[in-house]
């Protein structure tokens, strides 16, 4: 709860830091697209609840302030990504979904989403230089992401069709460390306002701890700990609108 209301506080605050003269304020949506272990269909080479992330909705505050005299740009971003977590292919990775079967299979009952929170820090760089109206900026970034891992439910049958255990996956939520790298266009259409598009790529460094409760058909029950360890990692296709503070 306390890690919710310091992204919350950062995002309240970062309106007003731009508000002084020469900051230029966007505000961007778009869909992010999972990529790498983060997009994975196989549990062949890990646990796998942190993998079978779908494509979803983005969006970015961001904030830039010219460097005199140079080409770069400081940078600030407040995003956000929402990726489901695909529990029913999950399930069907496994071994196991026919009767005699030795392994697990599945049935999925309910799950969450994976969810980021990122506040970046970095250097935009303008390349070239403005071309009239236009101009195109390679960007830098890193910082913290406040990253919610999905709860997930569902009944699973092992060694026989006739054990049927119900296994429940709490969320888990973890501060992590991001870096970034991205392409932005920007078009000017009048003094103050400009639109703008782009691409970024992201990669934070997972470690999730939460615990599992299975309970079998008799209703007994027992908790165990859960980790899962792969990287999320991200690129987002984004456009919208800004406008330009000061002269």
């Amino acid at each position: 709860m306390r890690k919710r209301c310091i992204y919350i506080a950062i995002s309240l605050l970062l309106p007003n830091i731009v508000f002084s003269q020469g900051w230029n304020i966007c505000v961007t949506g778009g869909i992010g697209f999972p990529v790498g272990k983060f997009n994975s269909t196989s549990t062949s080479n890990g646990s796998g609840l942190d993998r079978f992330a779908n494509e979803g909705p983005a969006s970015q505050l961001f904030a830039t302030k010219k460097i005199k005299k140079t080409v770069f740009d400081v940078l600030l971003i407040f995003g956000y990504n929402n990726n489901n977590f695909n529990l029913n292919d999950y399930l069907n990775d496994q071994p196991g979904n026919s009767p005699g079967s030795t392994s697990i299979g599945g049935q999925a009952i309910s799950n969450g989403d994976f969810q980021e929170f990122s506040f970046l820090g970095g250097l935009s760089i303008a390349i070239p230089k403005n071309i009239n109206t236009w101009s195109i900026n390679l960007r830098f970034l890193f910082g913290p992401t406040y990253s919610c891992y999905p709860f997930s439910e569902f009944a699973a049958a092992y060694y026989s069709y006739t054990q049927r255990n119900y296994i429940y996956i709490n969320g888990s939520e973890s501060l992590l460390f991001t870096l970034g790298i991205g392409l932005n266009i920007k078009c000017q259409v009048s003094k103050k306002i400009f639109i703008t598009a782009g691409t970024d790529y992201f990669s934070t460094g997972a470690r999730w701890r939460t615990t599992e409760q299975i309970t079998n058909n008799n209703g007994i029950s027992i908790s165990q700990p859960y980790s899962d360890s792969s990287p999320i990692n991200l690129i987002n296709l984004m456009a919208g609108i800004g406008y330009q503070f000061g002269n």
